[in-house]
């Protein structure tokens, strides 16, 4: 009983930053900078306190390459001056899943990547529209068209958040979902993974449609790419 009630605790915290999603819950925001990092800087900790240069060498490669490393300590990195709450970038498939491992062990309950299906079900597909805020585009509710100035913190409110109050799944950067990219010619291909949403970098409403994907090598880092995770509440 006592397990039970520390659970249900546990989700009951989480409803300030997850939106029911059927047996879901799914981050209403995009995993931010100050969340990867502090993700990173555990990984780092554990990997020099337990001695194990194999885990320190795994470590080091999940930081953002567009972070500047720390004149104290070069293992650590850090991001850019004033971005701690902008949607992290330049992250994997694998290191998103292991961000969600981590991150499982820090709530307490299961979190990962949504598939495919369940972002869609999260962005609001399902009822005829074709953007998140509904059936026709309005360049004010996206991050879009941004290459040169980015990202915009993921509290952000432009107006574009989803049936279910998740905010930013078009536009931004695009959100990587854990379903394996299958070519209508070519067959499934298991190195790669599907992203949602377009980003900042996208140059077309096309791009931000929820039917539009992106094709991603689960080891592939772009500084566009990012991804937001779901909490099994069962």
């Amino acid at each position: 009983l006592a397990a039970v009630e520390a659970r249900e605790a546990r989700l009951r915290a989480l409803e300030a930053d997850f939106a029911p999603l059927g047996e879901l819950r799914v981050a209403r925001y995009e995993v931010t900078n100050a969340e990867y990092f502090a993700f990173c800087v555990g990984r780092t900790r554990a990997a020099k306190a337990a001695g194990d240069a194999a885990a320190l060498e795994r470590a080091r490669a999940l930081w953002p390459a567009e972070w500047t490393a720390m004149p104290n300590d070069p293992d650590l990195r850090r991001f850019p001056s004033g971005k701690g709450e902008h949607p992290v970038g330049g992250v994997s498939f694998r290191d998103a899943e292991e961000y969600c491992a981590w991150r499982s062990g820090e709530l307490g309950v299961k979190v990962r990547l949504p598939t495919e299906a369940e972002w869609l079900k999260a962005a609001g597909a399902g009822d005829g529209r074709a953007y998140p805020w509904g059936a026709t585009f309005d360049a004010a509710r996206a991050r879009y068209q941004r290459t040169n100035d980015g990202t915009v913190p993921v509290r952000t409110e432009l107006g574009g958040q989803s049936p279910v109050d998740a905010h930013h799944m078009a536009g931004n950067v695009a959100e990587w979902v854990d379903t394996v990219w299958d070519d209508p010619a070519e067959g499934p291909d298991a190195s790669s993974r599907v992203l949602k949403g377009g980003s900042y970098r996208s140059m077309t409403p096309e791009n931000l449609a929820l039917a539009a994907r992106l094709r991603g090598g689960v080891r592939e880092r772009r500084p566009e790419w990012g991804f937001r995770v779901v909490v099994e509440a069962e």
